[in-house]
């Protein structure tokens, strides 16, 4: 779990992802984007070469979107797959991609590729 000033990144468990695909299909969030099935997302959840972090709202305690990021342990790089945050939330995108990069680079010393 990453505690910032607004938010909270924590791992995606399967009750998250309907809200997940709601997010996705915000208007704001399809151009650019491809959407995940909800086997997707579940697999993307067991799969220990993936990170994938909700992002809670600390002040409304609802998800405000997410982060995926794909792990290659053999060259320790850590890649941002997808960033999403749900359009009411559109602010916080700065302070949830600045939180995860310094969890990966900092904290867990990967190669960071964005």
């Amino acid at each position: 779990m990453i505690t910032a000033e607004h938010l909270i990144l924590k791992k995606t468990t399967e009750e998250d992802i309907p809200e997940l695909l709601k997010i996705e299909a915000e208007p704001c969030n399809m151009d650019g984007y491809w959407m995940e099935s909800e086997d997707e997302y579940r697999l993307d959840i067991k799969d220990p070469n993936v990170l994938i972090l909700t992002a809670w709202s600390r002040s409304a305690g609802e998800i405000m979107g997410y982060i995926i990021a794909d792990i290659d342990m053999e060259y320790n790089l850590f890649e941002i797959r997808r960033n999403v945050m749900a359009d009411a939330y559109r602010e916080y995108y700065a302070e949830a991609t600045s939180e995860i990069l310094m969890y990966a680079y900092v904290e867990k010393k990967y190669n960071v590729i964005l």
